[in-house]
């Protein structure tokens, strides 16, 4: 574990990943950073600030300052004029100590810490041993390299309680197979629930409990970091991503069954994940696919395998991300109003268009559980105000499986069965009438037309149905009282209820019918993302990672989407 943290160290960026994960270091060593860098403001060399018992003897309480550095610190290193291990030193002792302390922190012993994960090279030991000689009045000097950060993270975040060899054997395991196509992630997601569920963690209130609890969510937290960076250091940077969403959905269960969902250190922990690691991620992976979204069938050769079959199935897993990543953006903005994360919204909304535009398997979905990326594509798509989009996209695929069900090919299939998809394309699958015996898309393209107000789309969307698919049971699922149980650890449909509906013949009715059925099912702030103290955006990630029909709430109902949790 000492290499694989070492490693890791290395890949590591001066900005939001090495601070960020010192940060996190010091408060499992119960030194509490005071203050953080950020981005355009002068930090006068400190990069991170904190105040804690030295972990050199344990017994004086002394600030902590610290100037953060990627990389090995060698002589250009050292002695560059703006960003120098040199000028930032000078910074502190001259600008910083006499002018930004606090008053309650001015009393402390100061100890300057340079920070680097890699090493301090032998060309510049000797200026580092004559600084430290110089300045011995005005402050204590250390530095932190690799193997201290990599030692201390052994120390402070992996004991053999919530790290034992059973759970290092599981993080070795997932690296070894995080850069292969198809691997599951199984070693990593068990890891995961180990740390947080099979450990029995404190529910008590106290220090100890606490501190327990903290360190086994920080672990988590770590576990994920390393995984993604090894991941993207292979070239394949979508294990990451599945792997910060489970990790987000069990933390999440985990919170709430330790009543900890107000409670103000683990919802910091919580969202570190969530803003600092997989926003990080998220961003890396959609840099890397959004030229192939805007491409001309781009995503048709993008992955492994680039077969009939297989373009579909990748298409609408692209919709589904991309509309997840732009939604989160979307919540954030409507809770803050970050106009940054508008932009950011606005900009993935406008890559999904493309995609559905460049992609004619956008208009083909193979499997009915596609209507969960339908779902979450159409609420990115009109809460970006892209409404012609919208309605296009429902027009086209209400045509488009119309179609391929009058030629027996290339139609959504209900049982969601890769089996029942293959044996259809080479002519030995059931019936297709067998094979369509449900449907969860067209109800729900139906409730969208009601949403968006399209009602010559409607009108056709009716007629067709019923003309070609009358066969077909019309579906939509709605959660019951037991769904917040599984929601965040499996595919919660066994859950809940399942209405069979008819689809009624104008817009105005199906209105009706959508304010009707929620006097009979259970109350959207009942569930625990979507309560008061809830995080919408958990229970999209929940529908799109685990294939749990989207919640009805989140498009029905007459609220916004952010005011769920009002």
């Amino acid at each position: 574990m000492q290499l694989i943290i070492r490693e890791y160290l290395s890949m590591l960026k001066e900005s939001r990943e090495l601070d960020s994960l010192l940060g996190d270091l010091l408060l499992s060593m119960e030194i509490e950073p005071i203050s953080r860098a950020q981005i355009g403001v002068r930090q006068y060399g400190v990069d991170l600030a904190a105040v804690g018992l030295d972990p050199e003897d344990g017994v004086t309480k002394k600030l902590f300052l610290f100037t953060i550095k990627s990389g090995d610190i060698n002589r250009s290193g050292w002695d560059a004029a703006k960003q120098g291990v040199r000028s930032s030193l000078n910074e502190i002792i001259d600008v910083y100590i006499p002018n930004h302390l606090d008053k309650n922190h001015k009393q402390f012993p100061k100890k300057i810490i340079v920070c680097c994960n890699g090493e301090l090279k032998q060309e510049v030991q000797q200026n580092w041993t004559g600084y430290q000689k110089q300045n011995a009045t005005k402050a204590e000097f250390d530095f932190w390299g690799a193997d201290k950060l990599s030692l201390y993270i052994s120390e402070y975040f992996l004991d053999e309680y919530l790290f034992p060899e059973s759970a290092r054997k599981k993080i070795r395991r997932s690296l070894s197979l995080v850069g292969l196509p198809e691997y599951d992630l199984n070693h990593f997601y068990t890891l995961v629930d180990e740390i947080l569920f099979d450990r029995k963690l404190p529910k008590s209130k106290g220090r100890v409990q606490e501190k327990k609890r903290l360190k086994a969510i920080r672990l988590v937290h770590l576990a994920l970091r390393i995984l993604s960076s090894w991941g993207e250091e292979e070239g394949n940077t979508k294990p990451g991503l599945l792997a910060a969403e489970y990790t987000l959905l069990r933390v999440w269960d985990w919170m709430r069954l330790m009543n900890l969902l107000t409670n103000t250190k683990t919802l910091r922990e919580f969202y570190a994940i969530y803003y600092t690691t997989y926003q990080k991620i998220a961003a890396y992976f959609f840099n890397k696919i959004f030229k192939h979204c805007h491409t001309r069938d781009g995503l048709f050769g993008w992955g492994p395998g680039a077969e009939v079959v297989e373009y579909p199935i990748r298409v609408f897993e692209i919709i589904g991300i991309i509309s997840t990543l732009g939604l989160g953006q979307y919540f954030e903005y409507a809770t803050t109003e970050n106009n940054h994360r508008k932009q950011d919204m606005l900009a993935i909304a406008e890559t999904l268009a493309k995609v559905i535009h460049n992609n004619t398997a956008a208009n083909s979905p193979c499997f009915d559980g596609h209507s969960i990326d339908i779902c979450l594509g159409l609420m990115l798509l009109s809460l970006s105000g892209h409404k012609e989009t919208a309605e296009k996209w429902i027009q086209d695929l209400t045509g488009k499986i119309c179609f391929a069900f009058r030629t027996g090919k290339h139609f959504p299939v209900s049982t969601d069965s890769y089996d029942d998809l293959i044996a259809l394309e080479i002519g030995q699958a059931s019936t297709k009438e067998d094979l369509t015996s449900c449907s969860t898309i067209f109800p729900i393209l139906a409730q969208w037309c009601a949403k968006l107000d399209l009602k010559e789309t409607y009108k056709n969307l009716f007629e067709s149905v019923k003309k070609v698919f009358p066969q077909s049971s019309m579906q939509i699922w709605y959660p019951d009282e037991k769904t917040d149980n599984v929601l965040y650890k499996q595919d919660a449909s066994r859950s809940g209820t399942t209405l069979i509906i008819n689809l009624p013949e104008t817009l105005a009715e199906v209105r009706k019918q959508m304010e009707n059925v929620w006097e009979h099912v259970l109350a959207p702030e009942q569930i625990s993302c979507l309560s008061k103290n809830g995080f919408s955006i958990i229970g999209l990630i929940a529908s799109r990672h685990f294939r749990t029909p989207v919640i009805p709430a989140y498009w029905q109902v007459r609220k916004r989407p952010e005011q769920l949790n009002k």
